[in-house]
């Protein structure tokens, strides 16, 4: 397994019964983490640091939701030669064209600004969110697409406006309760062929 320093992490997942949006960042003492484990079949990215943050209620119409995780583009540029290599060739065809994410955040909420849309991957063999927080569940979804952008970290938070490498997922979730114990954390699956797609494109994208 391979570890990689996150700048900021968050997912929600909001029902009619409950809602979830925890976050975990950098500038506010978090420590969100990216792990890569390779095996034979698969490879698996693991978004840790999902308990650091705070649980939110979100009251009003549902958000949508989303499970987004950003690097900071000086930081991946470091360390995207530690990624583990590729086992597999790249192919292209699992790249798809970006989609324009230039919005709001939320609903209502602070917005974001596109630097460069580059692509979407697809598809992810399966996404599952487990949060062990009460009411204890898991999302989790088998056919799901992960966006790639470069957007602008803003100024009211580091003093200046910094560049990050962000992925989206994007999916539709089912849930169901969860009885095990344990630290929150996202799990997103994909064949070798897709993650050698994933790097080859970042190695472009962050030249």
């Amino acid at each position: 397994m391979s570890t990689f320093d996150l700048e900021y992490t968050i997912c929600v997942i909001q029902r009619d019964v409950f809602s979830f949006a925890a976050k975990s960042h950098r500038e506010e003492n978090g420590d969100p983490k990216l792990d890569i484990t390779i095996d034979q079949h698969t490879v698996i990215w693991t978004l840790s640091d999902l308990d650091h943050g705070i649980s939110e209620t979100i009251a009003g119409a549902p958000q949508a939701d989303r499970i987004d995780f950003y690097f900071r583009l000086e930081v991946l540029k470091q360390s995207l030669s530690g990624f583990p290599a590729p086992q597999a060739p790249r192919n292209g065809q699992l790249r798809l064209p970006p989609t324009n994410s230039s919005g709001t955040e939320r609903r209502e909420g602070k917005r974001v600004r596109i630097a460069a849309p580059v692509c979407r991957f697809y598809p992810l063999s399966s996404v599952r969110l487990l949060v062990h927080r009460p009411p204890a569940f898991e999302a989790f979804a088998t056919d799901a697409q992960l966006h790639l952008d470069i957007e602008t970290g803003p100024a009211r938070v580091y003093g200046h406006e910094i560049f990050e490498v962000h992925f989206g997922v994007q999916a539709d979730y089912g849930t169901a309760a969860l009885s095990a114990t344990g630290a929150s954390r996202a799990v997103l699956t994909m064949t070798h062929e897709l993650y050698s797609t994933i790097v080859s494109e970042l190695r472009w994208a962050i030249r």
